[in-house]
């Protein structure tokens, strides 16, 4: 029994380191949530808009919100301005409140051998509503329409978890 006891411990130990080192691993930026961005707002809108992708080398990709190649170019939805989420992958300083901003982007710097990071934001229009900095490893970005839904997930969670989401506390 003891043994078994020892098994079920250090399962469990695994089970939850791995899930803290997964769930750590992106830094989400709220500040910029209003009290009109609601979870459920935001996710009825992600159904209709793209998530663009921005690369190192200059590629610029569009994807629904399932990881399906999006119906216009990616550079006509960007400079369209309307409400869209934008990826930037590389080494990226971030998260930003200027990714959203309908300025000409500068040009990525290469991407290092050590992997890269996901800086991204949900943009109404040039607002940026919340963003966040992930570090991904390059065979998960290589699945880029799989990727859309981690995108998607981490900027509803940042919603969620934002003080505007909070009720007010005081009672009068």
């Amino acid at each position: 029994m003891p043994c078994v006891n020892r098994t079920l411990r250090y399962a469990l130990f695994i089970v939850v380191s791995t899930g803290l080192s997964v769930g750590c691993s992106a830094i989400t930026k709220t500040s910029t949530v209003e009290a009109s961005d609601t979870y459920l707002h935001w996710s009825e809108q992600m159904d209709h808009m793209p998530f663009l992708f921005h690369f190192p080398d200059g590629r610029m990709e569009a994807f629904d919100d399932h990881g399906k190649v999006w119906a216009d170019a990616g550079s006509h939805v960007e400079a369209s301005g309307s409400d869209r989420v934008e990826v930037y992958v590389g080494n990226v300083p971030g998260p930003s409140e200027t990714l959203c901003v309908l300025e000409p982007k500068t040009r990525l710097p290469p991407v290092k051998a050590d992997g890269a990071n996901v800086v991204s934001a949900l943009c109404d229009q040039s607002r940026t509503v919340v963003s966040f900095r992930d570090h991904a490893r390059p065979r998960v970005l290589a699945a880029t329409g799989d990727y859309v839904g981690r995108v998607r997930h981490l900027l509803l969670n940042g919603i969620w978890k934002s003080v505007a989401q909070e009720p007010d506390p005081r009672p009068y």
